[in-house]
């Protein structure tokens, strides 16, 4: 990554201070003064927690050679900005400034960048792209979930000449948010993997959550892009209707370009898919993530990957290596017990798929389900978490283990086998961790703000301890 002088310059600014004199390169963008390095820029974020303007000296000392910083700031400390001998640019706001300088970056690469958006699974397709897209291309994308204004910008000051393909996940929970997003990433090709229950504080329905995560297809059609389109999903379906080039997939849908068709699902809720392009030769996939959720995030990536010319064969390759985030349906066997990891966040939706995946599982012990509060969902969170509650006996659930305020309703809706309410995560995992029995599956849940991740770690810990004796 370089930002040369001009670059910077061509950001909106209201005053720079120190660029009159000489050329010069940043060859690097921070808003953590603990990690500058020589010739980088140090971005002041204001956050709710944290004022990047706190550590603007330590930034200087560290060996930041340019530094940006809000006019609210400058104005009240303007003898300090003075004794700073490094170029300076003042702006309203340090967050836009940052999306700015990252869209001076992308302009820089005339290459695809895939957007990714949705509800559900959106990390996990995007991560599924990348893996089959990296088969045959240098591929940049999202790290981990940093998907919104700060973290889309991070990722784009990592894109450099050798790149030839961006796949960059977009996410919401406010209007305009993915407009926004696209300003800076200029995508090419978009997708959005689903819509559903999200965020419904401040979207109110799914008409609301499709219209904000539409903004991705919205601004794809505007610009002549390319979208990959669920058919399955009627909200999709619908956004997609203007669109003048777009390539569509399916499972459930007759008339795809893509069609999909579960052929089978073993013991472990692995799908195994067949994958039938039109006017293409049909091919198998094996997808070693469980959920028919995740076989609806597999055709999507393969939609992708077809599109890109990538062979059939490093397509089913690299299925078949895929492991999947951290957090997101990941399964460990440990002493005979199954636990299966999706702590990293829920909602309605997300929650019934993964109740509907253990219940495909086989096993010779008890279906656990230990699950949390979903957050954000506004006026509905009683009616939601109820829903949840009715759903626990068609999932075969035989022992229902909840945890948070919200969850107690869950806990109240439902009739398993057993069910237990607690008030700590320390007592729930001390419960677990007691009881369990070789031949039990676990499945562990909650909205990310729970941190039910603690859970999940404590009682993974705690198993492989007991398993070594």
């Amino acid at each position: 990554m370089k930002l040369t002088k001009n670059d910077i310059l061509r950001i909106p600014h209201l005053s720079a201070l120190g660029f009159e004199e000489g050329n010069f390169i940043i060859n690097g963008v921070s808003t953590d003064s603990r990690t500058i390095k020589p010739k980088d820029m140090f971005i002041a974020l204001v956050g709710s927690k944290y004022d990047g303007h706190d550590f603007v000296s330590k930034a200087v000392d560290a060996g930041a050679s340019a530094i940006v910083v809000e006019h609210k700031w400058a104005k009240l400390n303007g003898e300090m900005l003075n004794s700073i001998h490094v170029p300076k640019i003042i702006v309203e706001n340090s967050t836009l400034a940052l999306g700015q300088l990252a869209l001076q970056i992308r302009k820089k690469y005339k290459i695809p960048f895939i957007a990714v958006g949705g509800s559900n699974g959106k990390t996990t397709t995007k991560e599924m792209i990348a893996q089959i897209l990296a088969t045959k291309y240098n591929v940049l994308k999202t790290e981990g979930n940093q998907n919104n204004q700060i973290g889309v910008p991070r990722t784009l000051f990592n894109l450099n000449a050798k790149h030839e393909v961006g796949v960059i996940e977009v996410g919401t929970n406010h209007p305009g948010e993915i407009n926004y997003l696209c300003s800076i990433i200029l995508p090419t090709h978009g997708i959005i993997t689903n819509i559903g229950r999200e965020h419904l504080e401040f979207f109110h329905s799914l008409k609301g959550v499709s219209k904000a995560e539409g903004e991705l297809f919205e601004w794809i059609i505007t610009n002549n892009g390319l979208l990959f389109v669920n058919f399955d999903d009627k909200y999709i379906k619908s956004l997609s209707l203007k669109a003048r080039k777009k390539v569509t997939y399916g499972i459930n849908a007759r008339k795809v370009d893509i069609k999909g068709r579960i052929l089978s699902i073993n013991g472990n809720a692995h799908p195994l898919i067949k994958i039938m392009p039109k006017g293409k030769k049909a091919f198998e996939v094996v997808v070693r993530v469980p959920g028919l959720h995740n076989a609806q995030n597999a055709l999507a990536a393969i939609a992708v990957g077809t599109i890109m010319k990538v062979p059939t064969s490093n397509i089913q390759r690299a299925l078949s290596l895929f492991q999947p985030p951290e957090n997101r349906m990941q399964v460990k066997q440990i002493a005979g017990v199954t636990v299966i990891n999706d702590s990293y966040n829920a909602n309605p939706d997300s929650m019934l798929a993964s109740l509907a995946t253990i219940k495909r599982m086989k096993s010779t012990g008890r279906k656990i389900a230990v699950l949390a509060d979903m957050l954000e969902l506004g006026d509905k969170e009683r009616e939601m978490h109820a829903l949840i509650g009715k759903s626990i006996s068609r999932s075969k659930i035989d022992i229902l283990l909840t945890y948070g305020t919200l969850a107690r309703i869950i806990h109240d809706s439902s009739f398993p086998k057993e069910k237990m309410h607690f008030e700590s995560k320390e007592s729930l995992v001390l419960y677990l961790a007691s009881n369990l029995r070789r031949g039990d599956i676990v499945l562990i849940k909650g909205s990310h703000g729970m941190r039910m991740d603690e859970v999940a770690s404590s009682l993974i810990n705690k198993l492989m301890q007991e398993a070594k004796g």
